[in-house]
């Protein structure tokens, strides 16, 4: 979820129980609508122990992403383009340096995506209300797309 809804989730946030598993219902700071995100996997574990949702400031939680990356081993080089005054300039960053508060939210929806999910249910647990916001955050790699063309055409 958005960085800017985790006060939001522990302030308004209504935990509710399914047979299915557990959801978190609170109302999106950005779009101000309500969204029923699922808790999986860590986020459920993180939520049982802590009974609600770790916050911070923006600087701690981004330096604290950041030192996660880099002690999780995301070291590959990354080239990224920068136009500056009219001029190309090419950096090389670590990817460690480059993940951010949006990089779990990108990264839950393109691996949902991948699994096949329908993009309308994505929106629904992200709160995204257009096609054209949501869309910014898909970033499948033409190696994950050739993949699931191959797999797909195997069968």
């Amino acid at each position: 979820q958005r960085f800017s809804d985790l006060e939001a989730m522990n302030k308004n946030g209504i935990l509710k129980h399914t047979e299915f598993g557990d959801s978190i219902r609170y109302i999106s700071t950005k779009e101000n609508n309500e969204v029923i995100a699922p808790l999986l996997g860590y986020a459920k574990e993180i939520f049982q122990k802590y009974g609600r949702v770790p916050t911070g400031s923006i600087i701690s939680i981004l330096a604290a992403i950041k030192e996660v990356g880099r002690l999780a081993g995301l070291n590959r080089t990354i080239l990224r383009k920068e136009i500056r005054g009219g001029q190309v300039i090419v950096k090389h960053k670590k990817a460690y340096e480059l993940i951010g508060t949006h990089t779990g939210r990108r990264t839950f929806i393109n691996n949902m995506l991948l699994k096949k999910y329908p993009s309308y249910l994505i929106m629904k647990v992200t709160g995204h209300r257009s096609e054209s916001a949501f869309k910014r955050y898909v970033n499948i790699s033409q190696e994950e797309a050739s993949e699931i063309f191959l797999k797909e055409n195997s069968r």
